[in-house]
């Protein structure tokens, strides 16, 4: 299938787009950006921004993503097969996305994270630098996580000391709730809408509230099928 590539968008010379890619109108393809066959980038989407060559690494988006109006992908940054990313998104530098996972409308994934295979990840989200989410997660709007302890991030030479949150696999998490650095969700862990998550929960288990509270265990019949 052959390449639709708007007159009106800008793809850089050194970009390499797959068979069957579409580039609308307005959309911004950087240097070294690798798109896979059959993707599509839609009118005002920007993808491989800031790479530099020879400085950092290029962008590469898998087979049949879309990357919808108004969203945004830093350069570094590697998604797999079928990935998501709706309008207003961010995604910065050093982000791994699995396959088959969705990024809602306005949400921000910071720097060095990594997200597995078929997560949801809704609308008005923030997910924090160094945070890793498993495969299969599902997270509601308006998810905060934050990973500065110091709330130094105008001073980066301490960037490493920055911990993110650590999702196992299979979890959910509700609407408005907060992760605060360091903090870690067992696998198909269920955290209700507008908690607190501080410190470990343990895996299959029902937590609510601020302070956060282990309620009961999840159920057989309420877990995920795995994929």
């Amino acid at each position: 299938m052959a390449r639709q590539v708007s007159p009106l968008a800008h793809v850089d010379a050194s970009a390499e787009l797959a068979d069957g890619v579409v580039v609308e109108a307005g959309a911004w393809v950087g240097p070294g950006t690798v798109v896979g066959a059959g993707s599509v980038l839609q009118a005002g989407a920007v993808v491989g921004r800031g790479h530099v060559p020879g400085e950092n690494a290029a962008t590469v988006i898998g087979a049949r993503c879309t990357i919808a109006s108004g969203a945004t992908v830093y350069h570094d940054v590697v998604l797999g097969e079928g990935v998501r990313v709706w309008h207003g998104a961010v995604l910065l530098r050093h982000v791994r996305v699995g396959d088959g996972t969705s990024i809602g409308v306005n949400s921000c994934i910071v720097n060095d994270v990594v997200i597995g295979r078929g997560c949801s990840i809704h609308g008005q989200c923030q997910v924090g630098d160094f945070s890793r989410i498993g495969d299969q997660v599902f997270i509601g709007p308006g998810f905060l996580s934050v990973s500065d302890i110091a709330l130094s991030f105008a001073r980066p030479q301490i960037r490493p000391d920055f911990r993110g949150v650590d999702i196992g696999d299979r979890a959910r998490i509700g609407a408005r709730v907060l992760a605060y650095p360091d903090s870690k969700v067992g696998c198909e862990t269920v955290v209700g809408a507008g908690s607190a998550i501080r410190g470990e929960l343990l895996p299959r288990v029902l937590y609510l509230g601020d302070p956060i509270r282990a309620v009961r265990k999840v159920r057989p019949e309420e877990l995920l099928a795995a994929d």
